[in-house]
């Protein structure tokens, strides 16, 4: 058995002092404060693997230049077809680093350049390449606000404002509807289906859940509404502008969790003029569900990271 001591022992609820870690192969067979028989290989403050809950890492590479970034395709505003994972090169440096970092997994998502910008995963940054990295599917990346309105030169139909933006949406998931219904009453095949309908039928039926891109109070709100009027499950992303707490009450009695952050980003934009790291006070006194790194159901074991 190989062993780790941990001064301090972080293990998600609660903090442990002085105790031993001892772990074979990837599986960790032993916790406590006696040592066990085995090489210690290292001591220091041991941590759950961390999980970041937004990234770009693999597809905005590390040290190569922005004509070769991934994460935006412009090919048109509403593409839930497109997959982060088939634009993520795993010799990025930025997994390496991530990696001695103690963060091992990553959502990776398509950018917010997009109204609809696809498929999101959950991956593992120490892989060597994309099919050892992949765990699961995480959901569908979706953006309201500035960004997707921000990108009129792109290909495809492209709105000028957050209006046009959220009536691309309602058209799409009013057409998943019909065409359900139709399906229903046997007036249609599931085969005569078009792709991106029946992606936006997998979102209704909850297959999928929407990663929201949004920073504003205001967009978070129609966001409240959409949930209400379509029924599907979405995920709340930064939210950074919202600084008042009975808007993160809103949002959390309409079932909406957040992944906050980040938080060390600067007001780069008119749409995150409020923005402060104080903010985050009003998030969680809200008890709005904030989500946090979690273990991929995928990886039976519990992994801890050394940080000497």
């Amino acid at each position: 058995m190989r062993v780790v001591k941990a001064r301090v022992l972080f293990d998600g609820s609660e903090e442990k002092r002085s105790v031993y870690v001892g772990f074979e192969a990837s599986k960790i067979k032993y916790v406590g404060e006696s040592k066990p028989e085995g090489e210690i290989l290292a001591e220091g403050v041991v941590t759950p693997a961390f999980i970041d809950g937004h990234s770009h890492i693999g597809m905005s590479r590390s040290g190569e230049p922005s004509r070769e970034d991934e994460s935006n395709e412009q090919m048109d505003s509403i593409y839930p077809l497109v997959n982060a994972l088939h634009s993520v090169y795993m010799d990025d440096q930025a997994f390496k680093e991530s990696v001695e970092s103690g963060v091992l997994y990553s959502t990776v998502l398509p950018g917010s350049g997009n109204i609809i910008a696809g498929k999101g995963v959950l991956i593992r940054n120490f892989a060597n390449n994309v099919k050892d990295a992949y765990v699961m599917d995480v959901g569908i990346k979706a953006a309201l606000g500035y960004n997707p309105r921000s990108t009129t030169e792109w290909k495809g139909k492209r709105p000028t404002t957050r209006m046009g933006a959220v009536a691309l949406l309602r058209e799409n998931f009013i057409k998943a509807i019909k065409t359900q219904r139709l399906i229903q009453m046997g007036k249609k095949l599931p085969e005569e289906v078009e792709p991106l309908t029946e992606l936006f039928m997998d979102i209704l039926s909850g297959k999928y859940k929407m990663m929201v891109h949004l920073h504003k109070e205001d967009d978070a709100m129609v966001l409240v509404e959409l949930v209400k009027e379509f029924g599907f499950k979405a995920v709340l992303n930064h939210g950074l502008d919202i600084y008042r707490e009975d808007a993160f009450r809103t949002i959390k009695e309409a079932g909406i969790p957040v992944v906050y952050g980040p938080m060390d980003s600067f007001p780069y934009k008119v749409e995150l003029k409020h923005e402060s790291w104080r903010n985050a006070q009003a998030l969680l006194k809200s008890g709005a569900k904030v989500l946090h790194d979690e273990r991929p159901s995928s990886d039976t074991t519990k992994k801890y990271v050394l940080h000497a």
